[in-house]
């Protein structure tokens, strides 16, 4: 890995794009995801966090939401995998990305929180 100070810049990320070539707003996927949640609509929370993960692949959060949203739905071993894809994006170093979007919460916090639901396994 490289040292902290030899990282380039991030630059500034186009809209995502589907495999259709049509721009989506992200952010719209978290919100439709988050409300079918808060609103017990577990199969429309799924489809919104799933459509999140990949155009988002390399974000943590995004696998993070889209196991959370699994395993409300039920579903403990595509939640258990989306975890582990959560912790392993911190690992390779989405820590500061993902504490963007934590609203005061710590990185530390997280891993905590996917380790448990990773559990021994």
């Amino acid at each position: 890995p490289r040292p902290a100070g030899d990282r380039p810049e991030r630059r500034a990320r186009p809209p995502a794009r589907s495999p259709a070539g049509g721009a989506v707003d992200t952010d719209d996927l978290v919100v439709t995801g988050q409300s079918a949640l808060d609103a017990g609509d577990f199969a429309t929370a799924v489809v919104a966090f799933r459509k999140l993960a990949y155009l988002e692949a390399d974000h943590s959060m995004a696998h993070l939401h889209l196991g959370l949203a699994l395993e409300a739905s039920g579903d403990a071993g595509a939640a258990r995998r989306a975890f582990a894809t959560a912790r392993a994006l911190l690992d390779a170093g989405d820590q500061g990305r993902a504490e963007a979007m934590l609203e005061g919460y710590q990185v530390g916090e997280l891993v905590r929180l996917l380790d448990a639901k990773l559990g021994p396994g």
